[in-house]
């Protein structure tokens, strides 16, 4: 079995995040979710857009693009794409910017926000 491809996004519409298959067409994006009565269609905003990483941190939630993370010893990151290399990385915050984690080496890593709810995490206001 592969790895599971979904998306995340936060809707246009009230903000909600929704979960599943993303597509791009010429005014936006919009998120595919699986429902009871098929799969829907969700206009999202496009910034927000974060693929699955795979992975899932020490309390078994899943961790995307954008989520901001910390690890057994106290280091803060924000989950990226690296294109490069094609690989996820986690890229330090503050003073420890130049620190790059490797997403899933550390088994202990906790999801603590992301960078569209929880800017304060970054040490910056919005």
């Amino acid at each position: 079995m592969g790895r599971e491809i979904k998306f995340r996004g936060r809707a246009l519409d009230g903000g909600k995040w929704l979960f599943g298959d993303l597509t791009y067409y010429a005014g936006g994006a919009q998120i595919w979710v699986d429902t009871d009565n098929g799969k829907w269609n969700y206009a999202i905003t496009t910034e927000t857009v974060g693929q699955f990483t795979g992975l899932h941190d020490k309390n078994g939630k899943e961790i995307y693009e954008g989520d901001i993370c910390d690890d057994a010893r106290d280091f803060r990151f924000v989950v990226v794409w690296d294109e490069e290399n094609a690989r996820f990385l986690g890229r330090g915050i503050g003073a420890c910017k130049e620190y790059i984690r490797y997403v899933g080496q550390e088994p202990a890593v906790a999801f603590i926000g992301n960078i569209y709810e929880n800017p304060e995490l970054l040490g910056v206001s919005e």
